[in-house]
């Protein structure tokens, strides 16, 4: 123990140089920055991707919900009232058996890769325009 001890004391204690503190954090300061511009960049071409991929899934929606006559359950229902409300199990389960799950799935789902990767976007432009 009295040998550690020893080398500890026959250190000469070091200054470190006035201008390193500040040099270390312009450093972390620009990695920070390099790799929030590289997020921004992934992000935002994920969010108009994603965009073009929502506009393209409710086009898709659309025409499965006008092939499998979605629509034309949906126009009884509006114009008649009185025999929709007769037979509501009956148009109801046919409805939902017209519902075409899948499409509105995939448009789920593009919806919300748009919603998340725009708030990444959202979040890097703020991060690199109003620097904490």
């Amino acid at each position: 123990m009295d040998k550690i001890s020893h080398l500890f004391k026959s250190l000469e204690s070091r200054e470190l140089p006035k201008d390193l503190k500040p040099a270390i954090f312009l450093a972390i300061q620009k990695e920070k920055r390099k790799w929030i511009l590289i997020d921004l960049v992934v992000s935002g071409t994920a969010s108009v991707v994603s965009l073009i991929a929502v506009v393209l899934a409710s086009i898709y929606t659309f025409s499965a919900f006008a092939q499998a006559g979605f629509f034309e359950y949906v126009s009884l229902l509006l114009s008649e009232r009185t025999a929709a409300l007769s037979y509501w199990k009956e148009i109801g389960l046919t409805i939902a058996e017209a519902l075409p799950v899948f499409s509105l799935t995939i448009l789920l789902a593009t919806f919300l890769a748009l919603v998340w990767f725009a708030g990444r976007a959202t979040r890097d432009t703020r991060n690199i325009l109003l620097p904490a």
